[in-house]
């Protein structure tokens, strides 16, 4: 079940939403879904380390909060004006960033998905999981949908 949810290490959800972005850009022969997309992953994150550091949560160390904020925020910096989110889906996704966090935080690492399909996952919290496919799916549709809106 583990290597469903996380195939390569990486959320399956990720990979779907990822695919999704760039079957838009090559169905419509356009890079705006591409740039969404970018935008979408860098935002997340760099909402993620931001919830990350309050919690005092750095798997990765402090390193990585600031590589992601810095990402994010040259991003946004160089895409102004090009990708318009739909901001009623990332409050959504802020609300429930914020019971994940109220609900303790805890994070499951793609590192389940090295596991045995019959071992037991240590740790791993479906609550927590739940809460963040779904923090993470409503900022992707905050950035997808728009696209699908789009006549050109």
């Amino acid at each position: 079940m583990i290597h469903v949810l996380f195939p390569l290490g990486i959320r399956l959800s990720t990979i779907l939403a990822a695919l999704a972005f760039v079957g838009l850009a090559v169905a419509r022969r356009d890079k705006l879904p591409l740039i969404a997309g970018w935008l979408w992953v860098t935002t997340f994150e760099a909402a993620f380390q931001i919830a990350s550091l309050i919690m005092d949560r750095l798997p990765l160390g402090l390193v990585t909060p600031i590589v992601f904020l810095t990402l994010a925020v040259v991003t946004l910096f160089f895409t102004r004006g090009k990708v318009m989110p739909d901001w009623r889906y990332l409050a959504v996704a802020l609300v429930v960033l914020a019971v994940w966090m109220a609900t303790g935080f805890h994070l499951n690492g793609h590192q389940h998905g090295l596991f045995s399909l019959h071992t037991r996952i240590p740790d791993f919290d479906v609550t927590a999981e739940v809460l963040n496919e779904s923090a993470k799916t409503l900022w992707a549709l905050g950035y997808f949908l728009p696209l699908l809106r789009r006549t050109s």
